[in-house]
């Protein structure tokens, strides 16, 4: 049996090295989101975002409707370690509007094209993910935020926020 000592600094290395691995995804992996009136999809595989929002949506009053709200989330990685699960949550003011959870062939298939690029042309090392989703009508009661996390391998990165604010007279 290890001793108490000894036991104790095994498990402090072992936690610092899942942080150290946790920093290191961090680093390579992120996600972002962009906030539009509308998402279209194009012949070649394109798709063309209608309307984009800036860090504010400003109503004269609440309660409010926007007919639709589009949200293309971009999941960043490195092709050499692969996304095994994804989740995307959105939530306005700490309620979850949405969750979409990424079938595993989704994800396979897609790092697979990145993969193959890769071998064939010998460049490229980072893998995207483009996630669309859409909350129509949304009905907003008052200011507040609407935020959008991806939740990558159980770890949780913020992926964007956009403010939804009363107009000031004045």
């Amino acid at each position: 049996m290890i001793e108490w000592p000894v036991r104790e600094m095994i498990a402090g290395g072992t936690r610092w090295f899942n942080q150290c691995i946790k920093a290191i995804y961090m680093l390579t992996r992120f996600a972002f989101s962009i906030f539009s009136d509308d998402v279209r999809h194009e012949v070649g595989n394109k798709s063309s975002i209608m309307g984009i929002y800036g860090p504010n949506i400003i109503f004269s009053k609440f309660p409010a409707i926007l007919d639709k709200l589009c949200i293309t989330t971009t999941v960043h990685c490195d092709v050499g370690s692969p996304v095994l699960s994804l989740k995307i949550e959105v939530g306005f003011q700490y309620s979850t509007l949405q969750e979409f959870v990424a079938p595993r062939d989704f994800l396979d298939r897609t790092h697979n094209l990145f993969a193959i690029s890769r071998a064939q042309t010998g460049k490229g090392t980072q893998c995207y993910y483009n996630i669309q989703s859409f909350i129509a009508p949304f009905n907003i009661v008052g200011p507040g935020q609407l935020t959008v996390k991806a939740v990558l391998d159980d770890l949780e990165y913020e992926a964007g926020q956009i403010n939804i604010l009363l107009e000031t007279k004045g």
